[in-house]
């Protein structure tokens, strides 16, 4: 592979986890290995389906709760915030970082946003990568610093969405 780069897919806007999703398949299409660890998201979703049946893709669910943090009481977002520390320390080991092409680590960044973990432990991750990884970052927001230490940022910015006129998400479509 060639040189990685650290690419950020950020934005209020839907396909943030879609891009991600899509350089995984691209990736692995070209024989790369890829781990994708996916945090914040509760319920399962086809794209977990559909990925964890790919040879060289690693799916890892960060997450047992089936609720979104804004709905999770105190005692729920400190079980959370366990499980997001314990996947992110994951990520920085040996054996994922020299066993893996591609590490995706989606909607990390909602992580940091709802202080569920320090942005240090992200600019280590970053600092802490080889040349040769791609790294893929996914959320809403990200800080000044993981903005400078990336290479790609592309943000998705809602226009209009089904959500403004009371449509929740479909299965197929948006999970």
């Amino acid at each position: 592979m060639r040189s990685g780069i650290v690419e950020l897919y950020i934005g209020n806007g839907k396909g943030k986890t879609s891009a991600a999703v899509g350089t995984a398949i691209r990736a692995a299409g070209h024989g790369y290995n890829v781990i994708i660890f996916q945090f914040l998201k509760g319920r399962e979703s086809g794209e977990q389906t559909l990925l964890k049946n790919i040879e060289n893709i690693e799916f890892i669910k960060c997450n047992n709760s089936k609720k979104f943090i804004m709905e999770m009481d105190n005692i729920e977002k400190e079980i959370l915030k366990k499980e997001v520390n314990y996947y992110v320390r994951q990520i920085k080991k040996e054996t994922i970082i020299n066993n893996y092409d591609v590490i995706i680590a989606d909607e990390i960044l909602g992580c940091l946003e709802n202080k569920l973990i320090g942005e240090d432990k992200l600019l280590d991750i970053i600092d802490g990568k080889s040349e040769n990884i791609e790294l893929i970052f996914t959320g809403r927001n990200a800080t000044e610093k993981i903005i400078e230490k990336s290479d790609l940022i592309t943000e998705m910015k809602k226009i209009k969405h089904p959500y403004d006129k009371g449509i929740i998400a479909r299965e197929g479509i948006e999970y």
